[in-house]
């Protein structure tokens, strides 16, 4: 048995990552695997899948802490339901929503992290040291920036521009993408499949765009503005937004995108906000967090709304 290791899980709408770190800093387990069909799970079946996630992946290490950032766990409530059988099984544990991985992946305890990956929040923390998590929703009533929620508009935005009788890029590049005849095609397709399997589709957006389509441009633009908006409720709340950072597989994988939402983040809120990105899997975040918690800087359920 492999003794003293803190361990972290990043469980997104396509993917989890699992990394656990012994007691000098070296990695003992760095995986990544799929993770299709969470968004259709319960929560009672989401908590069940992580157990067997955690057991699979850490079995047989004396895991002395362990977090997990969990998409869609947007509440306390929920984190508690999700967090219960991993309680069962690890001594020191505790869920998270997956937007609280990003400012301790970073290096920070204060400011904001805004996630955009499958889906899409952002987290702070207020004065009382309460985590405030705002945006998600899912991709029917929100995840704007998420790749899901791009391709989704993008879908609307091709639908438009055939009932304009435009001759926009965006229509054929996200047509290939999905695999899909025509236009009208694409209520169907999108209705019928699971949403994060759209999520593989988001690069069309971004290569229709970079190769001048009005249309991809706009939905771009749009998400990235309605993800920045979402500082503007934080600091309402008490959050701090004087550093932003931002992390997830569409900000870090599509350039473009991040540029977007600094710029949004810049009209909004000027010099009192600063956006950085994230150059770390937001994983190693939770392993920062769990590691507080066995030293006990953070209390269970003190983050929390």
């Amino acid at each position: 048995m492999t003794e003293g290791v803190v361990a972290g899980l990043d469980v997104g709408g396509t993917k989890a990552h699992v990394l656990a770190v012994d007691s000098g800093g070296l990695t003992v387990v760095d995986r990544v695997v799929p993770n299709r069909g969470w968004t259709r799970l319960s929560d009672e079946r989401r908590r069940d899948a992580l157990v067997r996630l955690a057991r699979e992946h850490l079995g047989g290490l004396e895991v002395t802490a362990l977090v997990a950032g969990v998409h869609g766990s947007d509440s306390a409530e929920k984190q508690r339901v999700l967090g219960s059988g991993l309680a069962e099984t690890f001594p020191r544990t505790e869920v998270v929503n997956d937007s609280e991985l990003i400012l301790p992946a970073g290096g920070r305890s204060t400011g904001t992290g805004v996630v955009a990956g499958t889906g899409s929040s952002a987290t702070s923390t207020g004065a009382d040291g309460q985590a405030i998590t705002v945006g998600g929703w899912g991709w029917a009533l929100g995840d704007d920036g998420g790749a899901v929620a791009l391709v989704r508009d993008a879908a609307r935005a091709v639908l438009q521009a055939a009932d304009a009788l435009e001759r926009d890029l965006l229509v054929s590049t996200l047509l290939d993408a999905l695999d899909a005849r025509h236009p009208h095609d694409l209520g169907h397709l999108l209705a019928s499949s699971e949403p994060t399997e759209w999520a593989a589709a988001a690069s069309a957006v971004f290569m229709a765009a970079a190769e001048g389509s009005a249309r991809a441009a706009e939905v771009i633009e749009t998400n990235a503005a309605a993800l920045a908006g979402l500082l503007q409720v934080i600091a309402r709340r008490g959050g701090d937004i004087s550093v932003v950072v931002a992390g997830g597989g569409v900000m870090t994988g599509q350039p473009s995108f991040f540029s977007a939402f600094r710029r949004a983040v810049e009209l909004r809120h000027g010099d009192d906000a600063r956006v950085t990105l994230l150059t770390r899997p937001p994983v190693v975040g939770a392993v920062a967090l769990a590691r507080a918690r066995m030293d006990g800087s953070i209390r269970p359920d003190a983050r929390r709304t």
